[in-house]
């Protein structure tokens, strides 16, 4: 950041004559040719036009598209958040699968057990 402003400050510095007589100086410009300012340039109307509609629509353009960002980043949010609420719900199940299969191997393993205790008192 200091660089950028001493570079400013020095280019600014170059640029600029001192005149003894109280005028306001000449400028150099960057690329060291002297430019005359007293051209005349004649534009069509129409040219105006033509640039201020593509300016206003260059605007419109700007807003729409700061507009469109701002609904991806909402849209993101919402995704990202029925995303978090999928997988706790992916994870609950899960763990309610294990647990009703444990019940069930303890259920089928109780049956099998009383099966052949009934099955040896009926021997005996």
């Amino acid at each position: 950041m200091i660089t950028i402003v001493v570079l400013n400050c020095s280019t600014s510095w170059c640029q600029s004559r001192v005149s003894k007589g109280g005028v306001e100086p000449d400028t150099i410009p960057s690329t060291g040719v002297l430019e005359q300012t007293d051209t005349v340039v004649a534009i069509p109307i129409s040219f105006i036009k033509i640039a201020n509609s593509k300016m206003v629509e260059l605007k419109y353009e700007k807003e729409i598209n700061s507009n469109l960002i701002e609904v991806v980043k909402n849209d993101s949010l919402v995704i990202s958040g029925l995303e978090y609420e999928l997988n706790n719900c992916l994870e609950n199940k899960e763990v309610e699968v294990k647990r009703i299969r444990k019940q069930r191997n303890i259920f089928i393993a109780t049956t099998i057990g009383a099966a052949l205790v009934s099955l040896l008192v009926l021997l005996k």
